[in-house]
């Protein structure tokens, strides 16, 4: 549209031009499609990048993991064991505020 057609619009008195849903509503999919797309590509990169990675340290970690894990064992326990209890004390603590407890 050149300036002077949209100053003479401006300047009319006639209702502005009707939109066109039906185009309005493929440019928006055809947007959706293309962020998708760009998000799994991205996604797909990212995976065979981390594979990559992993692919090449893991015969280096595995050895170094499996002398910890012995040591370590208990503390992971306790851990997973604490986890729990927390994760079931918040989803406890709405019902128990229902019945006028204030915790």
């Amino acid at each position: 549209m050149t300036d002077d057609a949209l100053k003479a619009l401006l300047i009319a008195d006639a209702p502005p031009p009707a939109q066109d849903i039906g185009f309005s509503v493929e440019v928006m999919k055809h947007i959706a499609r293309r962020r998708l797309i760009d998000g799994v590509i991205t996604l797909v990169l990212w995976v065979v990048a981390i594979s990559a990675v992993l692919f090449l340290t893991m015969p280096y970690v595995t050895p170094a993991i499996i002398r910890l894990a012995t040591p370590l064992l208990p503390v992971v326990g306790l851990l997973t064991a604490f986890g729990f209890i927390a994760l079931g004390w918040e989803q406890l603590r709405p019902a128990l505020r229902q019945y006028g407890l204030r915790i």
